[in-house]
Order: C-alpha cells, then structure tokens, then sequence
C-alpha cells in the first residue's frame, strides 16, 4: 500500500553493467527512460504497474546520433535517434505514471520534451559508431532533496525478447 513519504524516482536503460541492489555514486552508462519523479507509490507497487508494459515491449535499439552539450549544465552527452519504438515507451510509461500521480521533477524533459541520450560519465562516453540494444530498464531512487550523486538501484525489468 502506498505511504505518504514521496520517493525520488527514474527509470533508465542499462549500457554499462548495472546491478540491481546496488549502490553507485557514480551510474554506469546509461539512457533515461524516465527523468526523476516523486511518488508515495512503494517499489514494489511502482514496479507492479510498470511491469506489463515493459513485459509487452520488445528490446530496443538504441541508436547513437550527434554529440552536443545537453541541459543547464551544459553536460556532454550523445543525443540518440528518437526511434519510433523509444519514443513510443517513453510515452506510454509517462502516460502510466501520470496516471498514478507522480510529480515529475522536470517537466519540460518528459513527454513531448524527452530528449534520448547518453550522458558522457567520467572517463567513458556512449561509442558513436554502434548502436545497443537494450534489453532491460532499471528502476533507481535518488535521495531528494539531492544529497550527492548515490542511486539505489530498486529494480531490473527484463523486456521481451
């Protein structure tokens, strides 16, 4: 049952290995699905919701596009082509948790906002010439307000293959 403590949320691709139940200061390579968003939803309540839409997606290919600098920050970052099957997930999963009341942190980069892309982590960067196929999303929690740069990986979430 929810509680009304709101957790910080995102979903993201997994490029770099992730483990679920671990800890990172510093997230291995990876693409947003979904930017950070708050909810009174538990994980298992979260990951309840979004299981059949991830189970009914097939994996998909991401496919690497221009470099540029992306954000306030100005964080280097390879924007991906916003391929019909990506687009489609990211809006389906936002039309989902919409749905269930979740407060996103950034609304202008969800939805008709969304922009794919790998940010460039430390010494490693998203390979340009060769396209990934990802086969599962990962849910993270972020402490909120942002207390450093630790995410708790809550879950892995195979996609059909």
């Amino acid at each position: 049952m929810s509680d009304t403590r709101a957790r910080t949320y995102f979903f993201a691709f997994e490029i770099g290995q992730i483990e679920d139940g671990h800890v990172y200061d510093a997230m291995p390579l990876h693409c947003t699905l979904m930017h950070r968003f708050h909810s009174a939803l538990t994980i298992a309540e979260l990951t309840a919701i979004v299981r059949p839409l991830f189970a009914s997606t097939q994996a998909i290919l991401l496919k690497p596009g221009e470099r540029m600098a992306l954000g306030p920050h100005r964080i280097l970052v390879n924007k991906l082509v916003a391929t019909a099957p990506l687009l489609q997930l990211h809006l389906q999963l936002y039309t989902l948790l919409t749905e269930h009341a979740v407060h996103f942190t950034e609304s202008d980069w969800v939805g008709d906002g969304y922009i794919p892309h790998v940010s460039d982590q430390r010494d490693k960067r998203f390979n340009s010439d060769q396209p990934f196929l990802a086969k599962s999303v990962f849910l993270a929690r972020v402490e909120f307000p942002l207390q450093g740069s630790r995410r708790f990986i809550e879950a892995k979430i195979p996609l059909s293959l």
